[in-house]
């Protein structure tokens, strides 16, 4: 949908996930990427994730955002949806970090200014977070 309006770069850290989609989108740009390293040498205006970044742990949330501030071009923009809760859950291996708003805060750090950070309703009331920010 982002593809009709912008240049759009996908990624993920799964070769297969990626290769599945280069077969039903043969031109579509796609990096394999690691969410905390950001492993590109590569900028971008915004970078977007929905319910993705719950994935990895308090301190490798705080770095990914450290890398994102450089990787992102100036006046960029972030936007990111995260589970709301009190604790992290393990799924057959998956972990599920969920965030309240404070504890996103304090993630995000000085790395970024906050546009919003809002809850919202995907299944349950008030069951989510999304963030949008700028780079300072």
């Amino acid at each position: 949908m982002l593809g009709k309006n912008f240049t759009v770069t996908g990624s993920d850290n799964s070769q297969v996930f990626l290769d599945r989609y280069k077969r039903q989108n043969p031109k579509a740009d796609l990096l394999k990427l690691d969410a905390v390293t950001l492993s590109t040498d590569r900028t971008f205006d915004c970078i977007y994730s929905n319910k993705v970044l719950h994935h990895l742990t308090r301190k490798e949330l705080r770095k990914s955002f450290q890398r994102q501030t450089e990787i992102l071009n100036p006046n960029g923009i972030v936007f990111h949806s995260f589970w709301k809760g009190n604790k992290d859950e393990n799924y057959d291996g998956l972990l599920f970090t969920k965030y309240q708003i404070d504890g996103l805060k304090e993630r995000i750090g000085d790395n970024f200014d906050i546009l919003a950070i809002n809850p919202y309703t995907e299944i349950e009331k008030d069951d989510s977070i999304y963030v949008m920010l700028s780079k300072p």
